[in-house]
C-alpha cells in the first residue's frame, strides 16, 4: 500500500472554463446551484396532475387553473432549456468581476489530515475536512466549506502523488456523506505546476484621472438602473412563485387565481426597483458617504476605478473586457457584462478628452 505523507503543499491555479466548471459540479451538474431545477419541475407536474383532476371531477377546465398551469409549465421549459445558459453567464461573470476586484485565484494548496488551505496573494483560505462537502471529477478535486467558499485543484495542476494524498486525506477526513465521487481524477503531470507571473499593468499611470461626486440621486439611479437590468434574469423564478402564491390563495380563500398572480408577479419584480432609494440611502449611511466618491482612470491597458478613502475597493477592468462606451446626455457610461461604471457628465472636465482616450483605448482590443 502506497504511503501517503501528509501535510502536502503544490501550487494550483483556476482558470475561468476551470471555475464554471467547478460551479456546475456543486450544484449536481445541471448549472443551477442548490438543486433548484428539481422544485420547478416537480411542482410543474403536480399542476397538471390538479388540472386532470378537477377536470375528471367537474367536467370543464377552469379558466385560472388553466392559465396558470400553462404559465407553470412554460417556465419549466425556460428553465430547462434557457436557465443553464444564463447561469453559466452569471458564473463567468462572476468570476471576471472576482479577477477585475484584485482578488486571485493563483495560490499554493496546503493539505493536512484536518484542513485544506490556499493562500494567494489576495489573502488564505482555509476549511476543515470535516465541515466541508468535496467533489471528485476526472479534470478537478473540490472542496466546498459552509460558507460556500471553495478551494478547487484542477488535474493539470497536480502530480499523481499529490493527487493520490489529496484524495487520501479527503477520504479519511471528510464524512462519507459529504463525499461525491463521480470519477477518479487523472493527474497527468510529471513535473511540478508553475504559477503564471503576476501581471503588474495594475499599476500604469494613468492617461486620464476622473474624480466622480455622485449626488444621491445619481447614486439611487445606478441601484435602480441595476434592478431593472437584473429583472429578466429572475423572471422565471419569481414567476413560478407567483404562481404557487396565487394557487394557494384560490384553495384557501376562494380569491380569483389570475388577479393574484398578476398582484405577487408584480411586487415581486418590482420590490427591488422600489426600494432602491432605501438601499442606497443605507449604502451612504453605513459607508460616511464615501459610496458616493469614486476615481476612474483610463490607463493604457485597464479602466480603473476605485473608493476613496483607505478602504475604497479598487476594480481594474482590462479594456479587452470592456463591451461598449455609450455616451448619453447627461453621463459616459463603460460596460462589462451587467456592470456599469458611469460618470456624470458634471465631473468631467474635459469632455473631449475624455471621448479621445476612450476611443484610443478600446481601439486597439
Amino acid at each position: 500500500m502506497t504511503e501517503h505523507r501528509l501535510p502536502v503543499e503544490y501550487p494550483v491555479s483556476l482558470s475561468r472554463e476551470e471555475y464554471v466548471r467547478s460551479q456546475q459540479l456543486l450544484s449536481g451538474g445541471t448549472g443551477m446551484r442548490g438543486g433548484n431545477r428539481v422544485f420547478p419541475l416537480i411542482t410543474a407536474v403536480m399542476f397538471v396532475l390538479l388540472l386532470g383532476v378537477d377536470y375528471k371531477t367537474s367536467g370543464r377546465l377552469d379558466l385560472s387553473m388553466t392559465v396558470l398551469t400553462a404559465l407553470i409549465v412554460a417556465v419549466e421549459l425556460v428553465l430547462a432549456f434557457v436557465s443553464p445558459r444564463l447561469v453559466r453567464r452569471q458564473h463567468e461573470e462572476a468570476y471576471d468581476q472576482t479577477r477585475f476586484s484584485g482578488y486571485s485565484f493563483d495560490g499554493t494548496v496546503r493539505i493536512t489530515a484536518s484542513e485544506i488551505s490556499k493562500s494567494t496573494p489576495s489573502g488564505e483560505t482555509v476549511i476543515r475536512l470535516a465541515d466541508c462537502f468535496y467533489v471528485e471529477a476526472e479534470d478537478m478535486m473540490i472542496f466546498c466549506g459552509p460558507n460556500r467558499r471553495s478551494i478547487v485543484i484542477p488535474a493539470r495542476c497536480v502530480m499523481a502523488q499529490h493527487a493520490d494524498s489529496t484524495r487520501a486525506a479527503a477520504l479519511s477526513g471528510v464524512p462519507a456523506g459529504r463525499r461525491r465521487l463521480l470519477k477518479k481524477l487523472v493527474a497527468t503531470r510529471t513535473e511540478p505546476f508553475v504559477l503564471p507571473q503576476v501581471e503588474t499593468s495594475d499599476e500604469e499611470e494613468p492617461l486620464l484621472r476622473v474624480s466622480v461626486d455622485y449626488t444621491e440621486k445619481e447614486f439611487s439611479a445606478l441601484i435602480i438602473d441595476g434592478a431593472w437590468k437584473s429583472m429578466g434574469q429572475t423572471l422565471p423564478m419569481k414567476c413560478l412563485l407567483a404562481i404557487c402564491a396565487a394557487m394557494m390563495t384560490s384553495m384557501w380563500y376562494a380569491a380569483a387565481a389570475l388577479p393574484v398572480f398578476v398582484l405577487v408577479l408584480a411586487l415581486l419584480l418590482l420590490w427591488p426597483v422600489m426600494t432602491g432609494r432605501f438601499q442606497a440611502r443605507r449604502a451612504i449611511d453605513a459607508t460616511d458617504g464615501q459610496a458616493l466618491h469614486l476615481i476612474v482612470d483610463l490607463t493604457p491597458s485597464y479602466l480603473r476605478a476605485q473608493g476613496k478613502g483607505e478602504d475604497g475597493k479598487r476594480l481594474t477592468i482590462p479594456w479587452t473586457a470592456v463591451t461598449r462606451a455609450v455616451e448619453r446626455p447627461d453621463s459616459v457610461e463603460f460596460y462589462t457584462g451587467r456592470k456599469v461604471i458611469r460618470i456624470p457628465k458634471h465631473c468631467i472636465d474635459d469632455m473631449d478628452e475624455l471621448r479621445r482616450t476612450a476611443d484610443s483605448c478600446m481601439g486597439k482590443k
